[in-house]
């Protein structure tokens, strides 16, 4: 860390100071998707210690306005939260990202199935409904509520292209914000429930297990997102200075990301 305070610290001070003196004190909101919070908290908690931003208070608003939002904010702030990886629409209309890490996505299940671990082939055949009551891998015999996501959620393309059979997914419910899954899979309704998501937002979660699921990996490349206008601002450039950092990189993995490379 002390290496990389040191260049930013001099990157600062020598070019970009009098971009930047008028801007003390200030305040940035952070807003955007939702399985990028976390990251984003933990990126800004490290980049603000820094002395670049040591006068600059980040607030990452932990309500998601999903990947769309979080795009659209940039035009009023200096960043926004990003879902997923920007599309070439969204380049065209001047955007830029800064990558800072992957989320794992994983499968939890509620309190009543009684389940931590199967493998990949009865996820797929809990998924395409050829499975549709717990008892028939080891459960109680209470039927599978498979909840579902819409069909351009983040995380959800990113099953879709790695695993081919949730492309004929057989879901039971819907929902289409993270905390609705949470809280329905925590709720005595979703006792026999099982749903996709980021890794984060199960964590933790009384009566929510987050199951080990052999040969099953997967995660969705998130960050942030600035405009184009932006590109010289001394924030912006220090932090893609500090997200391509060593130091970054082993905060990321120890905090149970997966690195962006």
């Amino acid at each position: 860390m002390k290496n990389i305070s040191l260049y930013l610290c001099a990157f600062f001070t020598l070019t970009l100071y009098p971009l930047f003196s008028g801007l003390a004190h200030a305040e940035q909101l952070v807003y955007g998707a939702g399985p990028s919070t976390e990251v984003v908290k933990l990126f800004f908690n490290e980049f603000g210690k820094l002395p670049v931003s040591e006068d600059i208070k980040f607030e990452i608003p932990s309500q998601s306005i999903k990947h769309a939002g979080g795009v659209n904010s940039s035009t009023h702030y200096l960043f926004g939260r990003t879902g997923r990886p920007l599309n070439d629409k969204e380049k065209k209309i001047n955007k830029a990202e800064i990558l800072l890490g992957q989320v794992p996505i994983v499968a939890a299940v509620g309190s009543g199935v009684n389940i931590n671990s199967f493998d990949l082939g009865q996820l797929k055949k809990i998924v395409t409904g050829e499975v549709t009551n717990w008892k028939e891998i080891g459960g109680p015999n209470k039927e599978i509520m498979n909840v579902g996501r819409e069909d351009n959620e983040a995380l959800y393309s990113i099953l879709k292209k790695k695993y081919p059979f949730y492309r004929t997914a057989k879901f039971s419910k819907y929902f289409v914000k993270d905390h609705q899954v949470v809280d329905y899979l925590k709720s005595p309704s979703g006792s026999y429930a099982i749903a996709f998501g980021a890794e984060c937002h199960f964590k933790g979660i009384d009566n929510v297990t987050i199951l080990k699921i052999d040969n099953f990996s997967a995660g969705q490349k998130l960050g942030l997102v600035y405009d184009l206008s932006n590109k010289n601002h001394p924030l912006v450039k220090a932090a893609e200075i500090y997200a391509k950092s060593h130091e970054w990189q082993k905060i990321v993995v120890e905090n149970g990301f997966l690195p962006v490379n």
